[in-house]
């Protein structure tokens, strides 16, 4: 689970940093690239959208759904990672920190807060997903970014939901936390 922690924390950072300045796409994925270590490109000359269509007919249309679907796919993305997700992500670094090494909750900690993430929170996701393989509207590197973020972001909630259902159904009593600890070494 800890391992994801770090990945979803760094593109949290990154959406909040670059929605908060206005970046553009190429800015985020560049920005991507560095939170994971990954080499940057320099950025394209890319000119401003425009509110009625260009010669291509949809590039940078405010106007055209199909631009308008993926630009708020890409907003509800970065909103759902940076509100619900983040409260979740929280919700465990209250109860287990954010070290490596497994720490069993205090007596007081409410396990029962560990609430699953559902369909909807998984829907969001997709919803990105699906606007990134979207050839007809292209974002450029953001595109693929968020293909890679959210393949990243659903693998960490695949694991969250098995935190969670682990916690609040009470089997961490049943062995003595060792399932939460994970494999030894």
């Amino acid at each position: 689970m800890k391992k994801y922690l770090a990945l979803i924390l760094a593109l949290s950072a990154v959406l909040l940093g670059a929605s908060a300045c206005g970046s553009s796409a190429d800015d985020i994925a560049n920005q991507l690239r560095q939170a994971a270590g990954l080499a940057t490109s320099a950025p394209a000359e890319t000119p401003a959208p425009t509110a009625s269509p260009d010669e291509s007919g949809t590039a940078g249309n405010y106007n055209d759904p199909a631009w308008s679907n993926k630009y708020n796919a890409y907003i509800d993305y970065s909103n759902y990672v940076q509100g619900p997700l983040w409260d979740t992500i929280m919700v465990y670094v209250d109860i287990f920190g954010s070290d490596d090494a497994f720490v069993a909750p205090d007596e007081s900690a409410d396990l029962a807060s560990l609430k699953p993430l559902v369909q909807s929170d998984y829907d969001v996701i997709t919803t990105a997903q699906n606007a990134a393989y979207n050839d007809s509207i292209s974002f450029g590197d953001l595109d693929g970014a968020a293909l890679q973020s959210a393949s990243m972001t659903k693998t960490f909630m695949d694991v969250y939901n098995e935190v969670s259902a682990y916690y609040s159904g009470g089997q961490y009593s049943d062995d003595d936390y060792a399932q939460g600890q994970g494999p030894p070494g």
